[in-house]
């Protein structure tokens, strides 16, 4: 899998940066959707908690392939906010 902006990707556009955006975002969403799969305790408390953890990490992850790549400055701004928050 590329890191963000690293020799892999090298920011040099066409294919090779479209790859690093897809995978950036595949990865997130893959470990994102690993954390939520959880076996129930029947505490809505503890369940909520071990629930949103590893959603709330994706959205950090995948604001690492926004702040990276992305070119909307609405985006890059509430990318920028999530990671702040």
């Amino acid at each position: 899998m590329c890191n963000l902006r690293d020799d892999c990707c090298g920011g040099s556009g066409g294919k090779i940066e479209r790859h690093c955006i897809d995978q950036g975002v595949h990865g997130a969403m893959e470990k994102m959707h690993q954390g939520m799969q959880m076996s129930y305790s029947g505490d809505a408390d503890v369940d909520f908690v071990r629930g949103m953890i590893p959603y709330h990490q994706g959205a950090v992850d995948m604001t690492k392939v926004e702040l990276a790549y992305g070119k909307d400055p609405a985006l890059r701004k509430l990318a920028e906010d999530i990671v702040s928050s």
